[in-house]
């Protein structure tokens, strides 16, 4: 769906971060290498700013909210009990993305 835009990069990749919490260690690596490779895929022919600055920001409120109770996050967080491996590899993505030149500011 995502292929042929009917749905937007931002609503599936929420989805995507959601599922970096899941047990399964082969759906985890298959969820973060299907992120990396649909930002690059976003960015092949020019930048898509706009998306970009969207999952990065959902991304920081991610990381943001994973370490305060419930009460203080207001809701804000879907990232699910096992948080702190979640956002390790949020992290690794973003960081990923840097190393191989998608996001970066040149």
């Amino acid at each position: 769906m995502r292929n042929r835009a009917v749905l937007k990069p931002a609503t599936v990749m929420t989805l995507f971060f959601s599922l970096l919490s899941v047990q399964d260690k082969a759906l985890r690596a298959v969820v973060y290498a299907h992120i990396i490779s649909d930002v690059k895929s976003l960015n092949k022919t020019s930048k898509d700013e706009k998306t970009n600055r969207s999952l990065q920001s959902h991304m920081h409120k991610l990381i943001e909210t994973a370490g305060r109770p419930a009460a203080q996050s207001k809701g804000t967080s879907t990232l699910p009990l096992n948080e702190q491996g979640s956002v390790k590899r949020i992290v690794d993505i973003a960081s990923e993305l840097y190393r191989k030149r998608i996001w970066t500011d040149d």
